[in-house]
């Protein structure tokens, strides 16, 4: 009992004495200073380690070497989008030259925040090419890898030295290897409708196809260009949706990993700035309205009919009456095509490399001043979609030119979304009740408004049909 008594006084003192040396409000963990380094090396830009590589075009390893590059880093991981890599370039302001560091340490933020002005070593180093971007890290065989842990502190070299990075501003036209691993800023951008659409709209990062980063296009409201904006499956905001306005954007340039295009990636979501919720999507002239006739029974007879088994090419599809028009200087038109015996006009932007696409496919003019009551109708296949970018229109007064003509939109028309790997099933659309449209010369049009790679679902069409009486 005197032995418990005795251990309760020790705890209470205790406590006591705790309580009246130490406030919650004094205690702080302690501030670790950077002292500045003293560099015993030649000091190199990071243009000389580019230069050296391309002098040598394959890996080349710094042995005996005193030299040392200096940078500052414009890479985060604190958000998860970067992972064990350090970039870096020669200035916080109008750089010139960037590089990767691997590193096999995560996270990195905290050691290096961005805009510390580092030294790295590069005895013992090597420089490569990997995934089309040039990297330094430890040789092993003829690929780069990472900076141990432990060697660490050996290789970059911390100094007390934080500026404020400076985006270079860049346009689309300007990407090139020369601008690779540079905070650049994107302005006047916006996310691709197909993208950001109320039906559709995207994640970052967490779409059904996203297996290691979400790929987004980024289109300029300046010039007729696009990059692909890339998100890593880990990063924080992976789940955040895209915005849907338009603005500028900051991030680091650099290849996708087949080096098979340029890709920008964040630090951080709140890097993107669109503030406006104008945006520049294409469109070549205005749409004069829209049309809904009212709902009535599918009744009368055939009174046009076209299943295109006859029609076996464009040509003999013009010459038939109808037009096939790309009216956004593109390649990418409607084609025919065929299976099991059975022939239909198709489409998509899949490979076309054209991030505008606006193909027309328009009927031969049907004569409805001829019937009280008609139905539009056809058959379509949507398949390997991204997004429902085919929509029908009407026009009573074809001028002779798509972009002249006062077109509307037909609203009741339900066009089916595809599976997005693979054919979907022939479905029978929806018969649009078409009373209410008068004329002797309607055409009707089947028009793509398409962007590669974020909205190239492909489209079959067949039996297209007008029903009256």
């Amino acid at each position: 009992m005197k032995n418990s008594t005795y251990h309760l006084y020790i705890l209470i003192c205790s406590i006591l004495i705790l309580n009246s040396c130490v406030q919650d409000d004094d205690f702080k963990v302690p501030e670790l200073e950077i002292a500045e380094p003293e560099i015993s090396g030649n000091i190199i830009d990071i243009d000389a380690v580019l230069g050296i590589y391309h002098q040598n075009d394959e890996l080349f390893t710094f042995t005996e070497s005193s030299d040392y590059v200096e940078g500052y880093v414009i890479s985060s991981d604190a958000a998860g989008n970067f992972f064990k890599q350090l970039i870096i370039q020669d200035k916080p302001e109008n750089p010139t030259a960037g590089i990767a560091i691997e590193v096999d340490v995560n996270p990195l933020s905290a050691i290096y925040p961005f805009g510390m002005k580092v030294y790295i070593k590069l005895e013992g180093l090597s420089v490569g090419l990997d995934n089309g971007v040039i990297k330094l890290g430890r040789a092993d065989g003829n690929q780069i890898s990472r900076i141990s842990s432990s060697q660490l502190d050996e290789y970059i070299i911390r100094t007390p030295r934080i500026e404020t990075i400076i985006p270079r501003q860049i346009n689309m036209t300007e990407l090139s290897d020369e601008v690779e691993n540079l905070y650049m800023r994107f302005n006047n951008v916006q996310f691709s409708r197909f993208e950001v659409n109320s039906e559709n709209s995207k994640t970052f990062a967490s779409d059904d196809l996203d297996e290691f980063d979400g790929e987004r296009i980024l289109e300029s409201c300046e010039v007729n260009r696009s990059i692909v904006l890339s998100t890593s499956t880990f990063a924080d905001f992976k789940s955040l949706r895209l915005p849907a306005g338009s603005g500028y954007l900051d991030g680091i340039l650099t290849r996708d990993f087949f080096d098979d295009f340029y890709t920008v990636y964040l630090n951080s979501p709140t890097d993107i700035h669109f503030d406006s919720s104008n945006r520049c999507d294409y469109e070549p002239f205005s749409i004069a309205g829209s049309i809904n006739c009212e709902n009535l029974p599918l009744r009368g007879q055939v009174i046009f009919n076209e299943n295109f088994d006859l029609l076996n090419t464009i040509p003999v599809l013009r010459a038939a009456g109808w037009i096939d028009e790309n009216i956004s200087d593109g390649s990418t038109k409607y084609t025919i095509g065929s299976f099991s015996g059975n022939r239909y006009p198709q489409i998509t932007g899949f490979n076309s490399a054209e991030y505008i696409i606006d193909s027309w496919l328009v009927t031969p003019p049907i004569d409805l001043d001829k019937t009280s009551t008609d139905f539009f109708k056809f058959d379509l296949q949507a398949s390997y979609s991204n997004g429902k970018i085919l929509s029908v229109l009407f026009t009573t007064n074809y001028s002779g030119k798509i972009e002249t003509t006062d077109w509307y939109l037909l609203e009741d028309v339900s066009i089916p979304i595809g599976p997005s790997s693979g054919f979907g099933p022939w479905v029978q659309v929806n018969a649009i009740n078409t009373s209410c449209i008068q004329g002797s010369e309607v055409r009707f049009a089947f028009r793509y408004q398409g962007s590669d790679p974020s909205g190239t679902t492909r489209y079959h069409i067949d039996n297209v049909k007008v029903i009256g009486e």
